[in-house]
């Protein structure tokens, strides 16, 4: 896992020629609302994992007088990855010239975290967002883990539409598909309980760093009563799948809660110790990850993208989160209205790493005065 040290990108949103040379550091990008500061990062997250972290839709990535996007990343390792996409058709990527099948490989070689005012919603949305933040982390340190939730989740698809469809033989056909999938429910069950076992002490630490005084705990809820054998537990769940017309427990329901002396998070802590507890959570499994990394001869970083960092947190705790990043030595992007805003940044960011855009052109902040 490299730092990004060039990003280009042509026609994404309002960003139309931009070419930069990154820091391996810190990079903090300054404009005004709507100039396209937020876009750059989400040219990254697009260029890392094929989706916006705004928006499920394509069509508003596109330029409004152009058919395509590309986006263009160099690493200090020379690696190299490139997308262009259109309005329609499937898009192109490549690895240092190679075309991809998928992002998986990308995903490793590019691992991102984003922080921004959306990133509430893992304590405050549903639980598909802690769901995808737990196999966000399992991607990483089990790569053995994708298949498998990738063959549940095709399995509970499959069963779905059976039980939609309610043939005559649907119970016998039942009886088949949950073999193979309590057989992967277990074992994705017991990879998220390792890794929450093994996470929750670097996460309690950081809270009290983050937030002293305030003890977190996590409470993980795997989707079904543990205390029953998962291919128990579907059989005595059936009538009221077939009812329902879906798969209604098992791990693709599993979440976990943040609770702060037993009560959840989000009834107890202001805004400002909310995001300071999703940055507890996003900086504490990165940190975890990167120990996990440190016991192969492969090296781990991350990259962080931060957007509007001081929304909601006064100058002390984003002091906190920025020094803390700092001590990790991974890459970070900022953005920021103006310097001011996130001063401490702005010092420990070298020159090259500073730049400011306006009306989607973005320059090197010492040459665009």
């Amino acid at each position: 896992m490299a730092a990004l040290s060039r990003l280009k990108v042509e026609d994404f949103r309002n960003l139309k020629a931009v070419d930069l040379q990154t820091s391996r550091r810190f990079n903090l990008i300054v404009g005004s609302n709507g100039s396209g500061k937020t876009s750059a990062l989400e040219a990254i997250h697009v260029l890392s994992v094929g989706r916006s972290f705004r928006t499920h839709k394509l069509d508003p990535l596109v330029a409004t007088d152009s058919s395509q996007f590309l986006i263009y990343g160099e690493f200090a390792e020379a690696s190299r990855i490139g997308l262009q996409r259109g309005r329609s058709g499937s898009p192109t990527l490549r690895l240092n010239g190679e075309t991809q099948a998928g992002w998986a490989e990308i995903a490793t070689l590019l691992p991102l975290q984003v922080i921004n005012t959306d990133s509430f919603s893992l304590l405050e949305g549903g639980g598909k967002a802690r769901r995808r933040f737990l196999d966000w982390a399992m991607f990483h340190v089990e790569h053995s883990y994708l298949p498998d939730w990738r063959a549940y989740r095709r399995i509970v698809s499959q069963r779905n539409m059976l039980l939609k469809q309610k043939p005559r033989d649907l119970h016998q056909q039942l009886d088949a598909w949950d073999l193979d999938l309590a057989r992967l429910a277990q074992a994705i069950h017991h990879r998220r309980s390792a890794l929450i076992e093994e996470f929750l002490p670097i996460f309690t630490n950081l809270v009290s760093e983050f937030l002293p005084g305030t003890p977190a705990a996590l409470e993980y809820l795997p989707g079904w009563n543990v205390e029953m054998p998962i291919e128990v537990a579907f059989f005595e769940s059936r009538e009221r799948d077939i009812r329902y017309g879906m798969t209604l427990l098992g791990p693709h329901r599993a979440d976990f809660n943040v609770k702060i002396n037993r009560h959840a998070a989000i009834e107890v802590l202001s805004r400002g110790q909310i995001k300071m507890l999703v940055c507890a959570l996003k900086l504490s499994m990165g940190q975890f990850i990167k120990a996990r990394y440190s016991r192969s001869d492969e090296q781990y970083r991350s990259i962080y993208l931060i957007d509007d960092l001081a929304a909601e947190l006064d100058h002390i705790n984003c002091g906190l989160v920025i020094d803390y990043l700092w001590n990790t030595d991974d890459q970070c992007f900022f953005t920021a209205i103006e310097e001011s805003a996130l001063l401490k940044v702005a010092e420990l960011t070298e020159s090259s790493g500073k730049f400011h855009v306006e009306h989607g052109k973005i320059s090197p902040s010492y040459a665009a005065v």
